[in-house]
């Protein structure tokens, strides 16, 4: 790739003049391209290069940036012992940091850990404590962590739980942008699905897929999931 090339010549070039840092971030960033173009060993042995850059210079930001990535990367591959230890890391590095709103997320990505194990009742405790922090800090983490712990009541079957959850991220997802809201009415049409209110299903289904007609829409991969699966539970066509 162009912009790997690009990057080695510049670290030949300069040498001992790029910092310890600067070398850090480009090896996560080079994880990052190669975990995009589904190299995962690549992508892990370059997170690891900069983790360890992160810890020999005590830059805790790009310890947790690394340590992150590396727990979403073997998430994603169903590493799900490996990634519990690296996001767990990460909420550690992150609460030095003092972002609580960069708390709330990582506790929700470890979350997802629990949920990939089948452990739905740690997942609606992280999503409770992520939620939380989500309350103090940042409108559209709440709207999104919402959605999740709706998730999890899901697979309880607390479907009023759910459907509170869902109302309360739809109120705050309005406020923020068309995909935030999207992702929340996707959630909604699962939810009535669920009940056997198929109408108000496609009420909301509708809603979730209007916003992919507008050109400057940023797509959401989970939306997407979440959308064309209730369409195919409906029988609708995106």
């Amino acid at each position: 790739r162009e912009e790997v090339r690009r990057i080695d010549v510049l670290l030949v070039r300069h040498g001992a003049a790029v910092s310890p840092s600067v070398v850090g971030w480009i090896e996560w960033w080079r994880g990052i391209l190669a975990w995009h173009h589904q190299e995962f060993r690549d992508a892990e042995q370059h997170l690891r290069i900069g983790l360890n850059i992160a810890r020999t210079i005590g830059d805790l930001r790009l310890e947790a940036w690394c340590l992150n990535d590396l727990g979403q990367q073997e998430l994603a591959q169903g590493k799900v012992q490996g990634a519990e230890a690296n996001l767990s890391e990460c909420v550690e590095v992150k609460k030095k940091l003092g972002d609580w709103c960069d708390v709330s997320i990582a506790i929700g990505n470890l979350a997802n850990v629990a949920e990939a194990r089948g452990d739905f009742v740690r997942a609606k405790e992280l999503y409770m404590e992520s939620m939380r922090l989500a309350r103090e800090t940042s409108c559209w983490v709440l709207a999104l962590t919402l959605c999740e712990m709706a998730r999890t009541d899901i697979y309880l079957d607390d479907m009023t739980s759910a459907q509170a959850s869902l109302d309360e991220s739809l109120v705050m997802a309005r406020t923020v942008d068309p995909n935030t809201e999207a992702i929340a009415h996707s959630h909604l049409a699962l939810a009535e699905l669920r009940v056997g209110r198929a109408q108000s299903a496609c009420t909301h289904l509708a809603m979730a897929i209007r916003p992919m007609r507008d050109p400057n829409f940023q797509s959401h991969s989970e939306f997407l999931v979440l959308a064309v699966r209730a369409a195919e539970m409906l029988g609708m066509s995106l």
